[in-house]
């Protein structure tokens, strides 16, 4: 979120002293992420922190699954700090508070990564889909449907850009109108994912822990060159293409070539992603971002900033070269008789 959250840095800090039992002496915001219910922050006590508010309950799948992955002895993954009562999590009213470590560095996504960086990568996820689930954590994660997230927003969208009260409001009526101007190319992308869906639910395709959203804006760089994969928030229990889709194509231009690509697989092993999979998630990927986003910018509740900002990065889909393009051209080498195995 761009914007403040409701609670007061003085809240926080007592927070901080109060439920982790930490000495806490400083807070800032941090103007990070695209998520219009979360807000992040830099705590400084007896070490530095990375502090989450949330708003409504914890996102159990972020907190739970990293836990298992740094029990599990995997480097590059931020485990949460618990509180005083071995919770992850602390409730405030109709928020929660959580704590990891505070890595300085900066994500990969206009750096990108070097070549053992990527090969780090490419071991790392590697890790992550081997690790087995305990029945714990795998009654908290969200297995695959093939039904893209955030769909429910759409119907309200499409009939917001053709009969919503928008004349007042004037990020409302630009979102409307790049709707309209779009509405092809959305409608091609919801077919695309509605047949690939009904495909791949009928095969038999394994399901591994991914962390669900592994594109380079959540790795992180450390000053130290070591790698870290954050914000696990969408952590599920799916195909390893879920992950492999930022890597194998990418989700904008620029991302991960070839070059790229190859690096990754030395690092990850031997891999041959299944193609019907790979195009349904870069599909489903701009479903998802254009109703989040678009449900984003009219959210009363929302910030100027946080809205005005989920408007370009709506727009930004439909750029040339980049996701909406991406994903059409890769629906198109996958015929609708693919074998999916």
């Amino acid at each position: 979120m761009l914007d403040r959250s409701p609670l007061s840095d003085d809240t926080l800090l007592a927070c901080a002293r109060e439920r982790f039992g930490l000495p806490a002496v400083a807070i800032t915001f941090l103007p990070l992420g695209y998520d219009a219910n979360a807000w992040a922050y830099r705590l400084e006590a007896d070490e530095t922190f990375f502090l989450k508010v949330r708003r409504g309950p914890a996102a159990l799948p972020g907190l739970l699954a990293p836990r298992a992955a740094g029990d599990a002895g995997i480097d590059g993954v931020l485990a949460p700090r618990p509180t005083t009562d071995g919770a992850l999590w602390a409730a405030l009213g109709d928020f929660t508070v959580t704590l990891q470590p505070f890595v300085a560095g900066h994500d990969a996504w206009d750096t990108g990564l070097s070549d053992a960086q990527w090969l780090a990568f490419g071991a790392l996820l590697r890790r992550v889909h081997a690790l087995p689930v305990p029945p714990s954590l795998a009654a908290q994660l969200v297995v695959e449907r093939f039904v893209p997230d955030y769909i429910e927003f759409m119907p309200a969208l499409a009939a917001h850009a053709h009969v919503g009260s928008h004349v007042h409001d004037p990020l409302a009526a630009d979102l409307a109108a790049c709707w309209r101007q779009h509405e092809a190319t959305i409608d091609a992308l919801w077919r695309r994912v509605t047949a690939l869906g009904e495909q791949l639910r009928r095969a038999d395709l394994p399901r591994v822990l991914c962390h669900a959203d592994a594109h380079l804006a959540n790795v992180l760089v450390g000053d130290d060159g070591r790698l870290w994969l954050i914000d696990w928030d969408g952590a599920a229990l799916a195909p390893p293409e879920r992950d492999l889709m930022f890597v194998f194509g990418g989700i904008a231009a620029g991302q991960a070539g070839p070059r790229e690509t190859a690096l990754f697989v030395r690092g990850y092993g031997p891999v041959a992603p299944n193609a019907a999979a790979l195009t349904y998630y870069r599909c489903a990927w701009v479903l998802q971002d254009l109703a989040s986003f678009g449900n984003t910018v009219l959210d009363a509740a929302a910030g100027e900033a946080t809205r005005r900002e989920a408007l370009r990065l709506f727009k930004s889909n439909f750029a040339p070269g980049e996701l909406a393009a991406l994903a059409l051209s890769s629906a198109e080498t996958t015929i609708e008789g693919d074998h999916v195995s």
